[in-house]
């Protein structure tokens, strides 16, 4: 409702102050115009004081021309000023609407490479959940760590079967940095709030649904077992 009734009562505020600008600048033309004839007149007439005897200072043109000189330069000057201050206006809202223009054209690129990062995200991590017999990679490694832990292996001893998962562990590391970049990206980039939270959203239901689990037991098993995967 409030929008409709801007819509209709706007513009009308907008003519309206068109109209008084238009009739401002034809009321100062004619006051213009109005002086300069006033004072053409004034100066041929009799003179009433001594002071504007004017029959000794040349002919009428020239005395008018001298007397009308500096008001028509003070007039010239003052136009000339206004014309630079509409200029300045005018170079101060083309600017706007180009940093406007080059703020929204940064806010779909960063939109942009937040959803590519997204769906490289997505297409690492499919690596480890692809596997011809329905078992993912990475599950497989879980079950493995897990069976480690539940045999009772020494720590060197299992360090040595990491080994063995070594590539597959630096798989699912490299996901993760992946996973903290995007949230970097998305948090510290210029983004529209709706698409921030929309891709925001986006990634943090991919991290839960398909790596929270697994990162959890992954860490908490190298941590227990002092394993460095950076040493290994």
């Amino acid at each position: 409702m409030c929008n409709l009734l801007y819509c209709i009562f706007t513009p009308n505020k907008i003519s309206m102050k068109k109209k008084e600008t238009k009739i401002s600048d034809y009321l100062k033309f004619i006051g213009i115009v109005l002086l300069l004839f006033g004072c053409t007149y004034a100066f041929t007439r009799p003179y009433f004081l001594k002071s504007f005897n004017f029959s000794e200072t040349g002919q009428i043109g020239d005395t008018i021309g001298g007397i009308t000189a500096p008001v028509i330069n003070i007039i010239g000057a003052w136009l000339v000023y206004l014309s630079f201050k509409e200029q300045m206006e005018a170079n101060k809202f083309q600017y706007k609407l180009l940093k406007d223009q080059e703020d929204a054209l940064k806010k779909d690129r960063n939109f942009q490479i937040a959803l590519e990062l997204f769906n490289s995200l997505k297409e690492e991590n499919s690596f480890l959940y692809k596997d011809p017999e329905n078992i993912s990679t990475l599950k497989r490694l879980i079950n493995a760590l897990k069976q480690l832990d539940n045999d009772g292996y020494e720590d060197e001893q299992i360090k040595k079967t990491v080994k063995n998962y070594l590539s597959i562990l630096n798989k699912w590391k490299y996901i993760i940095i992946e996973y903290e970049f995007i949230k970097n990206h998305i948090e510290n980039s210029n983004l529209r709030n709706e698409e921030r939270l929309k891709i925001d959203t986006l990634v943090d239901s991919f991290y839960k649904t398909f790596l929270k689990d697994d990162t959890d037991y992954i860490k908490m098993f190298l941590n227990k077992h002092d394993i460095d995967l950076n040493k290994i």
